[in-house]
C-alpha cells in the first residue's frame, strides 16, 4: 500500500461545458415536487442557476484534479484505489476515474456507518460503484449488509482509528458539549439549529448545577469552518435572550482531537456520530437528538451498535437520563471483528 504525488504543474485540458441543464428525469425534481408542490419550479430554477455559478467558480480546479489524477494514475499504475468518503466531489472524481481505468476500490472511513443512509453508498444504474468496504465491527458490518453488499465485499476489521489510551482518566470539567452539524439532507432542517440545541444543552447543564464545561468544537475544512463560528459571548448573548437569565457556566473551548479530549469531562453530551465509540468504556456519552437537528426515525430504526432507548429527543428525556446516569451503552459484539487490517489486502490479492 502506497501513496503517490499528484503534479500541481499539469497543463488543465478544458473539457466541461459552460452550463449544465438539470434534466427532469433526475430524482432532485421529485424530491422538490414532493416537499414543496407550490414552489418547486422556483425552487429547481435557483438550484440550477446556483448549481452553474459553483461549476463557473470552480471548473478551473476540477479539471486541473482529474487531469492531475489521470496523470498520477498513468504514472503509477496502481491496481486499487483506497477512498476516505463518498459525498464529496473529490472522492466521486476517484470513483469515476477507477470505473475508467479498471481499479479496485476500498471504502476506509475514519468512522462509522451508524445508521443505514444510501448516499453513504453510491450506485449508477442501481450496480455498487465502490469494490469492497471496511467494517469497524459487526454493528457497522451489518449496516453495511442492510445496503445488500455482499458479505465476501466486507472486511470487518479492529478499529483503526480508536486509540488504546491507559493513562489515569481525570475530570477537568463536569461536562462536554459535543457541537452539532444538523442533518441538512432533510429539507426541514436549518442551519440554526446547531446553536439552539447546543443552547439548550446548556441550559440543561445549568439545571443540573454543573459547573465547569467543555465545548468541543468539529474539525472541519477552513471553508466549512467559517460556518461554525463559536465564542462564550455569543453562547452568553443568546441564551440571555432565550431562557431570560445569564448562563453561569465556566466555558472552554476547543477543537482538539477526540483522543485529546474524551478523558478530560464526567459526562459528554453530543449527537449521533462517532464521538460514541470513542467514549465508549471511557466516559458517560449521552445521545441528543431533538427533531430540529433533522434525523427521524427512518435513520434510528437502522442502528444497530446501540439501543434506540439511548437517543433522548427532547430536554427533559436527557435532564432525566444524566440525573439516572442512564447513557449510551454499546451492544457487547458491535466491535467485533473477524480480520486484522494488515490482512485485507493480503486476503483480497490471493
Amino acid at each position: 500500500m502506497k501513496g503517490y504525488y499528484v503534479n500541481d504543474k499539469i497543463s488543465i485540458k478544458n473539457f466541461l461545458p459552460n452550463k449544465i441543464k438539470i434534466d427532469k428525469s433526475l430524482f432532485i425534481n421529485n424530491i422538490l415536487k414532493k416537499n414543496f408542490p407550490n414552489d418547486y419550479k422556483n425552487i429547481l430554477y435557483l438550484f440550477e442557476k446556483n448549481f452553474n455559478n459553483h461549476l463557473l467558480e470552480n471548473k478551473t480546479i476540477i479539471q486541473k484534479t482529474i487531469n492531475a489524477f489521470e496523470d498520477a494514475i498513468k504514472v503509477y499504475n496502481p491496481t486499487s484505489i483506497i477512498l476516505n468518503g463518498t459525498v464529496d466531489w473529490f472522492n466521486s472524481i476517484l470513483i469515476f476515474m477507477s470505473k475508467k481505468y479498471k481499479l479496485k476500490t476500498y471504502l476506509i472511513l475514519e468512522g462509522f456507518h451508524i445508521f443505514k443512509d444510501e448516499k453513504d453508498i453510491p450506485r449508477l444504474n442501481k450496480k455498487l460503484l465502490i469494490d469492497y468496504y471496511i467494517a469497524y465491527g459487526s454493528a457497522h458490518k451489518e449496516v453495511l449488509k442492510s445496503h445488500k453488499i455482499a458479505n465476501e465485499r466486507i472486511f470487518n476489521v479492529e478499529s483503526i482509528f480508536l486509540k488504546k489510551d491507559n493513562k489515569k482518566k481525570i475530570n477537568h470539567y463536569d461536562a462536554c458539549l459535543m457541537c452539532y452539524n444538523p442533518w441538512l439532507f432533510n429539507l426541514n432542517t436549518t442551519w440554526d439549529s446547531q446553536i439552539l440545541t447546543e443552547l439548550e444543552v446548556l441550559k440543561i447543564f445549568q439545571k443540573l448545577g454543573l459547573k465547569k464545561i467543555l465545548i468541543k468544537k468539529k474539525l472541519s475544512s477552513q471553508l466549512k469552518s467559517t460556518t461554525e463560528n463559536r465564542s462564550i459571548e455569543i453562547y452568553q448573548f443568546l441564551f440571555e435572550i432565550i431562557y431570560k437569565e445569564k448562563l453561569k457556566l465556566s466555558i472552554t473551548i476547543n477543537n482538539n482531537i477526540m483522543n485529546n479530549v474524551v478523558k478530560l469531562p464526567r459526562i459528554i453530551v453530543g449527537g449521533i456520530s462517532t464521538a460514541i465509540f470513542e467514549a465508549n468504556n471511557i466516559t458517560d456519552y449521552y445521545i441528543y437528538e431533538p427533531k430540529r437537528n433533522g434525523y427521524s426515525q427512518s435513520e434510528f430504526k437502522t442502528i444497530t451498535s446501540f439501543d434506540k432507548k439511548y437517543i433522548n429527543k427532547t430536554p427533559l428525556e436527557l435532564f432525566k437520563n444524566i440525573k439516572k446516569k442512564n447513557f449510551t451503552k454499546l451492544k457487547s459484539n458491535s466491535l467485533e471483528k473477524e480480520i486484522s487490517f494488515s490482512e485485507i489486502f493480503n486476503t483480497n490479492a490471493q
